[in-house]
């Protein structure tokens, strides 16, 4: 197993789970396959033993000692005759055997070789090349860039020849091309991309630059100043992608060699990565299948990288396989729970009753007009709120937020549909945080405590709505729900005129046919007061929250952090809008607030949405810390213009808020705080993997959306307004309001040829010029304008895509 683990991590790990976890196939593991009692005992019981490598040292080194060696494509070959698929899990034959693993050497070289790791890393720490982490773009594989933190830079790697075999996601070492190479004039482009700056564990490991080139750090200082794009070529791979890919085999329509079946081009469903070539034995099992397949290598002899078979997923089209593939595709778990998670559940199961020792210490709140507003069919009900008028004429504010940090880290149906769920008219346990105010909204006492709960009803935003808009309901539970709208509204505008931004996004609502669940409907998410009510109060839970555990555990404490937006792209979008006569002003969280209320358009009421979405594209993401890991000065939340923010109100969805309710409940002496929440690297761990889960479920709720988006259009044609909101060397992006989707429109050889001459500029010390307009169709039309286009839906290079013509 030793040198399985020196190879690959990964597979070390999986092997050895496989063993450990799956005791009935009767794995063992010695700790030294070379000593001679291991083979001595085996012989004495007639136990046959067979040393498997892919090393010829190691092969060596066993047939020496009178161990029976074999390479693991040999070992298999023994079994297709009762198993005629294992083959397939292997690849290519000559991927399994004897040290041939990476480079054929027979063959001509496509790409230059990788440097080695020793003269890699030296490299970067004299700083002749940098370090950074490959970006694809969406819309082409052989397009990167790649952002490289230590200079806060950007550096753009075309072609797969400069990619040299680098995978999106690898962290790589850049050698800068010639000057005359380098990219001049800035395209006008705010993509909403994963990760784009690498943020996550990947910076931790930042390879230290102990001694500068002094060339190179002029060389820096010039396009740091005058903002350029320099143009890269990857010399070599310092942390390849760990993953594996889901998608499907290129048509053997598609192939034009067919002589040799069984070597194929699997095609990942994600279009940011090159076709990887599969050894298969029968193709025509998995034609019509998702499957995954696993990255081996990449040789310099071969255009495209080299992989395995692992398994089929389902058919092509399928609803479930497509699902399960957006779930792996974004390492979002769909594992079963385990029968230690369900043997923590009460066995009660749904009858389960709040044991008495629960009233005799929590909060009676079971008399309150308590009730929760949520989306439609929600079943998951997180929060409830509820608010009163005090005798002394001030209003109590209640936040109450379901208890489930007692229960179980992970959280079956049981728990988040039935006992933890706030749902209305049964009795539940809760945790509270409540406010005397006066009736500006000023905060008098704020409380935290454990709760028993009864609400009163379980409402959507539109029933709440309702009830506030009917002037003749004056029930108790209306009223309450009226005083939290009046608070609300102040709560709300103190924010805004503190600094917090109202961005926008391109998110949508789908609605759904009962019978098929194909997408009916698609179109941008109608916001009503009751959907600010409701986050104006769990805003105001959490800030509190966050400081009540600050106080208590300032180094031991979990916050959410937002920094200033990214340099490089809010600079260009302000530059952008300039050009357009319209100013951006960044300094300040309040003054960009303010800026992106004066940027408007009368006769186009969407401008404004899509200036919001631009402006979020140059945010930087917000993620989970330790406290223990800053200082208080860089806790700041940007976008709310809060000092201090946290999770709380989400405990059912969000693990960051079961450890913030066990410390809240630790910081209000209820409980004790967990010792391994004491352990400060392990809650720095905890952030990081927190922060990935997070993103990996943005990304896949993203593509999911994308493709609901597929399936609405397929079939269909319409005619609708577009704005223009990128424009690249190749085309434009054209966002749709009605569907809130975006499209690529890209250039005829005549528009590029044309176009062309806007991307011809020279570099001064203002900096390089953005491109705002461009010709298509014979008309000049710049960034923002609106143009009519027609959509549909088709498969292009076998990815599904948004068909937008103008």
């Amino acid at each position: 197993l030793e040198e399985i683990r020196l190879k690959n991590q990964t597979t070390f790990e999986s092997l050895r789970n496989l063993i450990t976890a799956e005791t009935h196939r009767k794995f063992f593991v010695f700790n030294n396959e070379f000593f001679k009692a291991t083979s001595k005992h085996c012989a004495q019981y007639n136990i046959e033993v067979l040393f498997i490598s892919n090393s010829f040292k190691m092969l060596q080194s066993a047939k020496e000692r009178n161990v029976k060696g074999s390479t693991i494509f040999d070992f298999i070959q023994t079994y297709c005759g009762d198993y005629p698929d294992l083959i397939d899990y292997l690849g290519f034959e000559e991927n399994n055997q004897m040290d041939l693993e990476s480079e054929d050497a027979n063959k001509k070289p496509i790409y230059e070789p990788h440097l080695n790791q020793t003269d890699l890393l030296n490299s970067i720490r004299t700083g002749e090349i940098f370090q950074g982490k490959v970006s694809i773009s969406r819309n082409n594989y052989e397009d990167g860039r790649a952002f490289i933190p230590k200079y806060g830079i950007e550096i753009k790697l075309k072609g797969l020849n400069n990619l040299n075999r680098s995978l999106n996601g690898d962290v790589v070492g850049i050698k800068l091309l010639p000057e005359t190479e380098w990219v001049e004039v800035q395209e006008a482009v705010f993509e909403d991309e994963e990760d784009v700056t690498g943020a996550g564990t990947e910076n931790a490991n930042q390879v230290e630059v102990v001694e500068e080139n002094e060339m190179m750090k002029k060389l820096v200082e010039k396009i740091v100043k005058q903002n350029l794009t320099p143009a890269g070529k990857v010399v070599g791979i310092i942390k390849r992608i760990q993953r594996n890919f889901c998608g499907n085999l290129k048509p053997i329509n598609e192939i034009m060699d067919v002589e040799d079946n069984s070597k194929r081009e699997f095609i990942p469903a994600d279009a940011r990565f090159p076709p990887i070539l599969i050894s298969v034995k029968n193709p025509k099992l998995i034609e019509t299948k998702k499957i995954v397949v696993k990255f081996d290598s990449w040789p310099a002899s071969s255009k495209f990288p080299r992989g395995h078979f692992v398994r089929v997923i389902g058919e092509i089209g399928d609803l479930d396989t497509e699902a399960k593939v957006i779930l792996l595709e974004h390492n979002v778990e769909i594992r079963n729970f385990s029968k230690q998670v369900y043997d923590c559940l009460p066995p009660e199961g749904e009858k389960w009753k709040i044991p008495e020792k629960e009233y005799q210490y929590r909060k009676d709140l079971r008399s309150y007009n308590i009730c929760s507003i949520d989306p439609p069919d929600c079943k998951d009900i997180d929060d409830a709120l509820h608010s009163r008028v005090l005798p002394n004429g001030n209003i109590e504010i209640g936040v109450h937020i379901a208890d489930v940090g007692r229960r179980t880290d992970m959280l079956p149906k049981l728990l988040t549909e039935t006992l933890c769920s706030l749902k209305s008219n049964v009795e539940r346990l809760a945790f509270s945080v409540t406010w005397e105010m006066t009736k500006d909204a000023k905060v008098v006492k704020v409380d935290y405590f454990k709760s028993i709960i009864n609400s009163k009803a379980s409402l959507t935003y539109a029933q709440a709505q309702a009830r506030l808009d009917d002037s003749e309901d004056h029930s108790e539970l209306t009223e309450s729900i009226r005083g939290l709208y009046r608070i609300g509204k102040i709560l709300r505008q103190r924010r805004i005129q503190s600094g917090a931004l109202t961005l926008a996004s391109t998110q949508v609502k789908f609605s759904f046919d009962d019978e098929t669940h194909n997408p009916t409907d698609v179109s941008f998410y109608d916001m009503l007061e009751t959907n600010y009510l409701v986050e104006e109060f769990m805003l105001l839970a959490n800030i509190a929250v966050a400081e009540k555990i600050l106080y208590h555990f300032p180094s031991s404490s979990v916050l959410r952090r937002h920094t200033t937006p990214k340099p490089k792209q809010i600079k260009e979008f302000a530059q952008l809008l300039e050009k357009l006569g319209h100013g951006l002003d960044y300094s300040t969280s309040k003054n960009l607030a303010d800026s992106l209320d004066k940027i408007q358009r009368k006769d186009e009421p969407f401008f404004n949405k899509l200036v919001r979405i631009l402006t979020t594209r140059c945010m930087n993401e917000a993620t989970y810390i330790s406290t223990a890991d800053f200082d208080y000065p860089e806790f700041h939340h940007y976008g709310l213009a809060a000092q201090v923010y946290t999770h709380f109100t989400s405990p059912i969805r969000r693990y960051a808020d079961v450890l913030v309710h066990r410390l809240l409940a630790a910081a209000i002496d209820l409980e004790s705080l967990p010792k391994n929440m004491c352990n400060k690297q392990r809650l720095t761990r905890l952030c990081d993997k927190m922060n990935l889960r997070n993103r990996n479920a943005r990304n896949a709720s993203r593509a999911s959306s994308d493709y609901n988006t597929y399936l609405f259009f397929r079939g269909r044609t319409v005619i609708e307004p577009g704005l223009i909101s990128s424009i690249q060397t190749n085309g434009v992006t054209v966002v749709i309001p009605k569907y809130g989707l975006e499209g690529f429109i890209s250039f005829s050889p005549e528009e590029e040829k044309i176009n062309a001459k806007q991307f011809v500029a020279t570099v001064g010390d203002s900096g390089p010029k953005i491109v705002s307009e461009i010709v298509l169709k014979g008309r000049t039309q710049r960034i923002f304008d609106r143009i009519w286009v027609q959509v549909s839906v088709e498969l292009e290079h076998f990815h599904k895509k948004i068909k937008v013509e103008y």
